[in-house]
């Protein structure tokens, strides 16, 4: 990868700046990294059909944050184009391959202090953003990774794992997020069920985070749980009705018999999001 989009993709996907990024090939042949969806491509991942204009406002900050450093750096990146053709062209090419290592490492090096400083521009952009209620933002903020073993989640405040619940629109209970995946009636489609034969049980894989146990001042640990619904159908004499259980789904929880269902995703946090 051409060093100079390797530095761009860690500025987009470092600490919960999650943009899509597509790899493209032009008409010419040559491969260029984009924040939108390749021109014709079927696998694309289709833009939205309306931004709202705090996501259009969104984009049009942090592009100008990406192109101030686009400005400064991606003529000494690209630079270093020939140098790595030669050395690609011919393994043998010891000197060539050594000065682009060379001169890639020193910019690397000199460009490090605008690059951190464009990749927290980034996360400040989208985390005020998020908090101006913007919904999109608030999956690209550090919101976004409420769902993910992210360090910045291990210790924080109750009331901020709640406002970020709340800005994401995840449900929550007494002490935890639903971080990943729906449950209940917001899962399932009663009319589906009905097709089901009697006595089918299927699975839905959940994500909670806990946060629960006292840590240090008003902070409390944040914890990932993972845990799993079953939706039973019965259809005895031909009358349908549907239930659901919970139970705990960590590996952890693996090979010590059938895990407890519990049957209400409350009571299953009761006992599986520590104390």
């Amino acid at each position: 990868m051409r060093p100079y989009f390797f530095f761009l993709l860690l500025a987009l996907f470092s600490s919960g700046v999650n943009a899509q990024v597509h790899k493209c090939q032009t008409q010419d042949g040559r491969t260029v990294f984009r924040d939108r969806p390749c021109e014709g491509a079927a696998n694309s991942v289709k833009p939205p059909k309306q931004q709202t204009q705090q996501t259009q406002a969104t984009n049009a900050v942090q592009a100008q944050i990406v192109q101030k450093f686009d400005d400064k750096w991606k003529a000494q990146f690209d630079a270093l184009e020939p140098l790595l053709a030669q050395c690609n062209a011919a393994k043998s090419n010891a000197n060539a391959c050594a000065e682009y290592e060379r001169r890639k490492d020193a910019i690397f090096k000199a460009s490090k202090g605008d690059f951190q400083q464009m990749a927290k521009g980034l996360i400040s952009e989208r985390n005020a953003s998020c908090q101006n209620g913007d919904a999109a933002a608030c999956r690209d903020s550090e919101c976004g990774t409420l769902g993910s073993y992210d360090a910045r989640w291990d210790r924080r405040r109750p009331d901020e794992f709640l406002a970020c619940a709340r800005k994401l629109g995840l449900k929550t209970g007494k002490f935890w997020i639903l971080a990943e995946g729906k449950y209940g009636n917001d899962a399932v489609d009663p009319r589906y069920l009905r097709k089901w034969d009697h006595g089918t049980v299927a699975t839905n894989p959940l994500v909670l985070r806990c946060f629960r146990k006292p840590a240090s001042g008003s902070e409390v640990v944040g914890s990932l749980v993972r845990a799993v619904e079953y939706i039973h159908v019965l259809k005895p004499n031909g009358v349908f009705s549907y239930h659901f259980t919970y139970a705990n789904a960590d590996p952890s929880s693996k090979g010590k018999g059938e895990p407890k269902e519990y049957p209400s995703l409350e009571e299953l946090a009761e006992q599986i999001c520590e104390r």
